[in-house]
């Protein structure tokens, strides 16, 4: 059977996944459940979802509205120019890549994927999570607050018949609209620090795991002598490295305040529920990259992934990682929480 959703005639494998996910999927607006129709629409208060290009959009809070703008604005941008499309066995490179010691890291957490549901957060036109398609599992919701992301997204892929584990949703990280324990992993890469309400966010993403779920994030960790820097001598580097890429609100906002502190989370997560865990990496090998894609001119801007520089700077860091005591100026934190798994679960195991 086909459902009849405006803006497109969707596949009988997206309607397979939009199907899997509707038990669990509620309205942003009144929590009502969702239902069928031409469009989506909730069963409580009858408002309707479009879903246009095969993106549901579920974006109702009118505070999100600047954030949204400026991330549809860049992401309309890219897909006018879109690259060559990519299959999902070519996205496993990404993650085995040894410059990117954030990536592996986060790999290394997720742990075994198969029979999984996987809820991506803030994934914007990011294509390398896509390769969690290839590793068993249940379903993927990818999700973003901006709906032009997903869809240069969806259009940057070839899919290899996965379609029907997959769905897109524009979706309020604050507000998650789905039903307790809906699943396995929430993760988020390089995203946490745009939500302004940290405490309401890790509580939806602790209220929407099952027990024994792992939540698993990346984002900038705070370190003292760089968010001095920023603020002194970098200062007019910032400003205009700010002119030629503009930031968004929140970013702005997390640029003045610098990146998460551990204790900060700790007492966060514990709060919620949460068991959290935290890991710190890189720090000159983040800084060349970082700099060097903004500030280097076209014609030398191949020494940003020279192997050989990047090998040095690389095994600096990890020098870096081997004592507390310098650790501590290690930029990137990957971190999370898992959700305790009840009584009976831990039976079984």
């Amino acid at each position: 059977m086909m459902f009849p959703i405006r803006g497109e005639n969707l596949s009988r494998e997206q309607v397979s996944s939009t199907a899997r996910l509707l038990p669990t999927l509620l309205c942003p607006g009144c929590g009502g459940h969702m239902q069928w129709r031409d469009p989506l629409y909730c069963a409580g208060c009858g408002r309707e979802f479009e879903t246009v290009d095969g993106v549901i959009d579920l974006v109702t809070d009118p505070s999100r509205a600047a954030e949204r703008a400026h991330y549809d604005a860049e992401y309309a941008r890219d897909a006018e120019s879109p690259g060559n499309r990519r299959t999902l066995s070519s996205l496993g490179s990404i993650w085995s890549d040894p410059r990117t010691s954030a990536l592996r890291l986060v790999w290394e957490r997720l742990g075994t994927l198969d029979g999984k549901r996987i809820l991506l957060l803030g994934n914007g036109s990011s294509r390398k999570e896509l390769y969690f398609l290839t590793q068993g599992i249940e379903l993927l919701v990818v999700s973003d607050l901006s709906s032009e992301g997903l869809r240069a997204l969806r259009g940057s892929v070839d899919f290899d018949g996965f379609e029907d584990r997959l769905l897109f949703a524009a979706i309020d990280a604050l507000a998650l609209p789905f039903a307790d324990e809906s699943f396995d992993i929430v993760y988020a890469y390089d995203c946490v620090h745009h939500f302004p309400d940290l405490d309401r966010f890790l509580g939806e993403a602790f209220r929407v795991l099952r027990p024994g779920g792992r939540a698993i994030f990346r984002d900038d960790a705070f370190v003292p002598f760089w968010q001095f820097a920023k603020r002194t001598v970098l200062r007019p580097l910032a400003a205009v490295s700010h002119q030629r890429h503009a930031i968004s609100p929140e970013d702005r906002r997390v640029t003045v305040e610098g990146g998460f502190r551990e204790r900060d989370l700790e007492r966060r997560v514990t709060r919620v529920g949460g068991m959290p865990w935290f890991v710190r990496t890189d720090l000159a090998y983040h800084l060349w990259r970082r700099g060097g894609s903004r500030f280097l001119p076209g014609r030398v801007s191949h020494w940003i992934h020279n192997p050989t520089l990047a090998r040095h700077l690389i095994a600096f860091d990890r020098r870096l990682a081997r004592r507390p005591r310098t650790s501590r100026n290690l930029m990137l934190l990957v971190w999370g929480f898992v959700k305790p798994a009840t009584d009976a679960m831990r039976e079984r195991r």
